[in-house]
C-alpha cells in the first residue's frame, strides 16, 4: 500500500477517536471529501446555496425560508472548494447534477417511469420565480452576459445588496395543505416532515406493533417494510424449479451456526423506508432468479466459502465467513449471477461473443513487444450459438468463484489456485471483493443506488470470466499463441502476458472486453470497498470510461507507448449513466419485449445520453488528468435514433436534466458565475494544492521525512526554478497579473526548510508487495458436487501488485530568482536557510516588478517565515557545524488563511503595499 494510501486510512472518518458526523458525512465516509469544522465532520458533497438537507433523497426542493445566497468569503470558499470536489471525483458533475441522473427507475418498456423518492421529488421551478421576486432583481436589467466575471463583480453585489441580506433561520417548509384535510399536529423539533400521501395508495411503511424486524436492524436506520403475507420471496426460485438443500431452513449452515441458528429460507434483502412501494414494484418486476437455466460455471455448486481475514490494517472479523449458504449473501450475488447468465447468452445468440477471431500480439522472451499486423475482422468467422456455448462451458469447466478482500480491485482472477498437495485444482479462481457485495447488502440504499451496485456487480463477474476464459485458452494443447515468457530455461515457463485486442491498447481483456459489450469500462464512483471506507458507501455516479484509459499504462504495458491517447493533451471521455438504463436490465420487462430482438446491440441497449471531456496532462513520468471543468453536456447525435433505439426514456431523462440545470442556474445567477471565476483563479482555487498543504502537515506532525520531502518538492517545483532567471521570471506576479504561483513554490521553500536536508535519496519498499494466502473451503452444494478440498490463492501479491521501490532525491537548491552569468545557479552546501533566503529574494523580485499578490497568502507566509526563521537561527545555535541540518523545525509555521480576494500591489512611491483591483 503506498504511504498516502496508509496516511489515508489513519484519518479515515470511521476510525477511533474521531469527531461526529453531519447526515452528509455519515452517510458517505470518504476521507477525500469530508472536512472538520467547529468539531463537526462535514461533506463537500452535500450541495449548498441551495442547500440539500437530506443525503440520501437529494433530489429534493430547497428550503423556502432560505436565502440561497452566500455571506462573506467563507462560506463561498467553502460552496465553491465543495464543487470542486465534486467535480474532481464526477467527472465534472455536481451531486446536484446527479440527483437528475439518478432518479428514473425503469422497470417497463412501455414509457412507465417512476421517480426516486417518488413522494419526495416536486420540481424546484415552483420555488424559482417567488425566490427571483425575493431578491428584487430584475433579469431585463441586470445583463448577466454582459456582467464582467472579474473583480467588478463585487461592487455589483454591494449594489445589488445581495451579500447584505439577512440570514434566516434554517426551518424546513411544511408541505403545502390540500383544501379541506385537516391540520397535521405539531412537529416535534428535530423529526422529520412527513412525506406526502397518496389518496388510495397505502402508507409505504406500516408497522405491526411488537412485530420482529426480518433482518437484523442498524442503529439509526429506519425500519424496512415487512413482507406482504402470501407475497412471493423477493429472491425466490421460479415456479417448478427444484429447491437447493442451503434454502432448506432444517439444514444449518456453518455461517447459521456461527450466528446461533438456522439461516433463514429466501431472506428478504434490506428495504429503505421511503421507497416501499417502489421496492414492492421492483420485486414483483424485475428478473427472477432461476439457477436451472444457468450456465454450469456461475451455479453455486462452483462457490468456495472465505473466512474474513486479512494480515495487516484492514478488517478480520473471524466469525465472519463469506458463503453462498448465506442466504442474504446468496440474494445478493444470485440476482448479478442471473443478469451476467442473460447477457452472456444474449452475446452468444447476437454472435458479439465467439465469433470473430480476437489476433494476438506477440512477445519475444524478453517480453518485447514485437511488430505485429492489426488483426481485420471477418465477419463470416462466426460460430453457431450451440457450438459457441459448448466452447465457452469447456473453456470454464474447471473455474471456480470466492470472496477476499481486495483493496480497491474490484476483482481477481487467480490462474495459480492450488489444494494443499500443492496440485493445480482448477484452471482458475474468480476472488470477489467483499466491499462490492457488502455494498448491495447495505441497509440504507435508495432504489436506483441498489440498482447500480447491483449491475456494477455484473460487470464485474463478466470482467473477471474474461480472465477465466483465457487463462484456460493459453494452457490447451495446441494453443498457437507464442506468449509464454522463457519458455526453454530451466526454471520452466512463466506465466504469459495477456493477448492485445487488434494490437492495440492494453493488454487487459477484462477491461476491453467492458468496452466491445458496454461501450466503455464501468465506473462506480465511490467504489464501495472495505479497505477504503471500513464499511460501504453508496453510490452516487454510475458511468463508463473511454477505453483505454491511459492512467491504466502505470499497470500494463501500452501496445504501442507513442499511441495518441498516452500524449499530453489528449482527450479523455466519460460518459455519465443514468439509473434508467441497470435498472432497465435488471426488468423482465426488457427481457421479454420482442422490440429488442437482440438484446446486446448497442451496448445492451445503452444510449450514450451524456459524456464530460477533460486532457491528459504528461510531464516526465507524471501522468493525470485536468480539471474536467467543461463539466457534463448532453451529447448531440447527427440524427433522431431508429427503431428499436429509439428508447422512450431517453426523452424523459433528456427533460428533466435541462430542467435541473435550467433551475439551478436561475437560483444561482446572482452569485455563482461571478464568484466562481474570482475564486477559481485566486491560490484557494487550487483544490490539489490546498489538499497537499494539509497532507504535509499531518505528515510533518508523524516526522515522515519521506511524506513530506515528497510534497515540498513538488511545491517547489511548481515554478521553473531550474531552467533559469528568464524562466523563473514568467512565473511571477507583475502590475497586471496575480499570480499564485510564485505563493506555492513559496510554500514550498518553507516546508524545505522545515525539514532535515537529505544528502542522499530517500528509498521506501512500499507495503502494496505484502503477500498472504486466501484460503477457500467449499461450499455445502459444492461439497455436494465433488470438490472437497481447500484451495490457496495469492492475490496480487498483495494489494496491487509487487514490491517496488519508491524514492525522493536528495535535496537541491537553485538560486534563479536574480540575473547570473550561467542563468541558472544550483548551490552546494547549502543549508534550511538557503531556502528561508529565496523566500526574501522572490519577495524582493516581485516588490521590484510591482507584482500584485493575493494580500492574505502574502502574510500568512510572510509569518512564517519570520517564525520558522527564528526557529532556525536557535537550532544553529544549539546544534553548531552542520548538525542543524539533521533536525527538524520545532513546528510546521505556515497556516493557509481563510479565502480572501483582496489583492495588494507594491507602491515604489510610497513603499507600502497598497490595496488594488486589476479590473480597473
Amino acid at each position: 500500500m503506498s504511504n498516502s494510501a496508509v496516511s489515508s486510512l489513519l484519518r479515515r472518518p470511521d476510525r477511533p477517536g474521531s469527531p461526529p458526523s453531519s447526515p452528509w458525512a455519515e452517510r458517505f465516509p470518504w476521507e477525500d471529501t469530508t472536512v472538520v469544522l467547529g468539531g463537526t465532520r462535514h461533506s463537500y458533497l452535500a450541495p449548498q446555496y441551495p442547500k440539500i438537507e437530506d443525503p440520501k433523497y437529494y433530489d429534493q426542493q430547497p428550503n423556502r425560508n432560505r436565502n440561497h445566497i452566500p455571506r462573506g468569503d467563507k462560506e463561498i470558499d467553502y460552496v465553491l472548494r465543495g464543487e470542486s470536489v465534486q467535480g474532481w471525483h464526477f467527472s465534472g458533475l455536481r451531486t446536484w447534477k446527479l440527483a437528475a441522473l439518478n432518479r428514473h427507475i425503469v422497470l417497463s418498456t412501455k414509457g412507465d417511469y417512476m421517480t426516486v423518492p417518488k413522494a419526495q421529488r416536486r420540481s424546484l421551478g415552483e420555488k424559482v420565480i417567488q425566490d427571483l421576486k425575493d431578491l428584487k432583481i430584475s433579469f431585463s436589467r441586470l445583463n448577466i452576459d454582459k456582467t464582467p466575471l472579474g473583480r467588478g463583480s463585487k461592487r455589483l453585489r454591494q449594489k445589488l445588496g445581495l451579500r447584505l441580506r439577512p440570514q434566516t433561520p434554517d426551518t424546513p417548509a411544511p408541505p403545502p395543505q390540500a383544501p379541506g384535510t385537516p391540520a397535521p399536529p405539531p412537529q416535534a423539533p428535530g423529526t422529520r416532515s412527513p412525506l406526502p400521501q397518496t389518496p388510495g395508495v397505502p402508507a409505504p411503511f406500516p408497522q405491526t406493533p411488537g412485530a420482529p424486524a426480518p433482518f437484523p436492524q442498524t442503529p439509526g436506520v429506519p425500519a424496512p417494510l415487512p413482507q406482504t403475507p402470501g407475497a412471493p420471496a423477493p429472491l425466490s426460485r421460479a415456479p417448478g424449479a427444484p429447491a437447493l438443500r442451503s434454502e432448506t431452513p432444517e439444514t444449518p449452515t456453518r455461517l447459521s451456526r456461527a450466528l446461533g441458528g438456522p439461516a433463514p429460507r429466501a431472506q428478504r434483502l434490506p428495504t429503505p423506508l421511503y421507497e416501499g412501494p417502489q421496492f414492492q414494484t421492483f420485486e414483483k418486476e424485475r428478473i427472477q432468479v432461476d439457477e436451472t437455466k444457468w450456465y454450469p460455471f456461475l451455479r453455486k455448486d462452483r462457490w468456495f466459502d472465505w473466512v474474513q481475514f486479512f494480515p495487516g490494517i484492514e478488517p478480520s472479523n473471524p466469525d465472519k465467513i463469506w458463503s453462498v449458504d448465506d442466504a442474504q449473501i446468496w440474494g445478493a450475488i444470485s440476482v448479478s449471477l442471473e443478469l451476467a447468465d442473460r447477457m452472456l447468452k444474449a452475446l452468444v445468440k447476437d454472435q458479439h461473443i465467439g465469433g470473430p477471431k480476437l489476433e494476438e500480439k506477440v512477445f519475444d522472451f524478453r517480453n518485447r513487444v514485437t511488430r505485429a499486423t492489426k488483426a481485420k475482422r471477418n465477419a463470416t468467422q462466426k460460430r453457431d450459438a450451440a457450438e459457441t456455448e459448448l466452447r465457452l462451458t469447456g473453456l470454464l469447466s474447471r473455474s471456480v468463484w470466492g470472496f477476499g478482500i481486495l483493496g480497491s480491485i474490484h476483482g481477481y482472477t487467480d490462474p495459480w489456485v492450488k489444494t494443499g498437495s500443492g496440485g493445480r485444482a482448477y484452471s482458475s479462481l474468480i476472488n470477489l471483493n467483499i466491499g462490492k457485495l457488502e455494498a448491495i447488502l447495505n441497509p440504507d440504499l435508495t432504489l436506483s443506488e441498489r440498482c447500480m451496485a447491483q449491475v456494477d456487480l455484473t460487470i464485474t463477474i463478466l470482467h473477471e470470466l474474461m480472465h477465466a476464459i483465457w487463462q484456460s485458452r493459453v494452457v490447451e494443447v495446441g494453443y498457437q499463441g507464442n506468449l509464454w515468457k522463457n519458455p526453454g530455461q530451466p526454471q520452466g515457463p512463466v506465466w504469459p502476458n495477456e493477448p492485445y485486442l487488434d494490437a492495440e491498447g492494453f493488454n487487459e481483456c477484462g477491461f476491453y472486453m467492458e468496452n466491445l459489450f458496454f461501450g466503455g469500462v464501468a465506473d462506480l464512483i465511490p467504489l464501495s470497498t472495505v479497505a477504503k471506507f471500513g464499511r460501504p458507501v453508496p453510490t452516487l455516479m454510475f458511468s463508463f470510461n473511454g477505453w483505454p484509459e491511459a492512467l491504466r499504462g502505470k499497470s500494463y504495458t501500452p501496445a504501442d507507448k507513442n499511441a495518441g491517447y498516452l500524449k499530453d493533451g489528449a482527450v479523455v471521455r466519460s460518459y455519465p449513466t443514468s439509473s434508467s438504463w441497470p435498472t432497465k436490465m435488471l426488468a423482465e420487462a426488457f427481457w421479454e419485449d420482442q422490440k429488442y430482438p437482440n438484446k446486446s446491440d448497442n451496448f445492451f441497449h445503452r444510449s450514450t445520453l451524456f459524456i464530460s471531456t477533460t486532457r491528459l496532462s504528461v510531464s516526465g513520468d507524471v501522468v493525470t488528468y485536468e480539471n474536467w471543468r467543461r463539466g457534463i453536456r448532453v451529447r448531440k447525435a447527427k440524427r433522431p435514433p431508429e427503431p428499436p433505439f429509439d428508447y422512450p426514456e431517453d426523452g424523459v431523462v433528456v427533460k428533466d436534466w435541462n430542467e435541473q440545470i435550467d433551475v439551478w442556474a436561475r437560483i444561482r445567477a446572482p452569485w455563482y458565475e461571478y464568484e466562481f471565476a474570482e475564486w477559481s483563479l485566486s491560490p484557494w482555487g487550487e483544490r490539489v494544492m490546498r489538499e497537499l498543504v494539509d497532507e504535509f502537515e499531518h505528515h510533518f506532525a508523524q516526522k515522515d521525512h519521506f511524506a513530506c520531502a515528497g510534497i515540498s518538492d513538488s511545491f517547489l517545483t511548481w515554478v521553473d526554478w531550474k531552467g533559469g532567471h528568464r524562466e523563473y521570471l514568467a512565473d511571477m506576479p507583475d502590475r497586471n497579473r496575480a499570480s499564485s504561483d510564485w505563493a506555492w513554490h513559496c510554500i514550498g521553500l518553507l516546508m524545505s526548510a522545515s525539514i532535515p536536508l537529505r544528502e542522499r535519496k530517500l528509498a521506501r519498499i512500499g507495503e502494496t508487495g505484502r503477500k498472504w494466502t486466501l484460503q477457500h473451503a467449499p461450499s455445502q452444494e459444492a461439497s455436494a458436487a465433488g470438490h472437497h478440498n481447500t484451495i490457496y490463492s495469492r492475490p496480487l501479491g498483495g494489494l496491487g501488485g509487487d514490491a517496488k521501490e519508491e524514492t525522493i532525491p536528495a535535496s537541491e537548491y537553485w538560486n534563479t530568482a536574480y540575473p547570473n552569468g550561467s542563468g541558472r545557479i544550483e548551490i552546494e552546501n547549502f543549508t534550511q536557510m538557503d531556502y528561508l533566503q529565496s523566500i526574501v529574494e522572490t519577495q524582493s523580485l516581485i516588490t521590484g516588478r510591482q507584482g500584485l499578490v493575493y494580500a492574505d497568502i502574502h502574510t500568512a507566509i510572510v509569518q512564517a517565515h519570520k517564525d520558522l526563521l527564528a526557529d532556525r537561527t536557535n537550532l544553529e545555535i544549539c546544534y553548531p557545524g552542520r548538525g542543524h541540518t539533521t533536525r527538524w523545525a520545532s513546528n510546521w509555521y505556515f497556516k493557509m488563511p481563510e479565502y480572501s480576494q483582496r489583492i495588494i500591489g507594491w507602491d515604489p512611491r510610497t513603499r507600502r503595499w497598497e490595496n488594488r483591483d486589476p479590473t480597473l
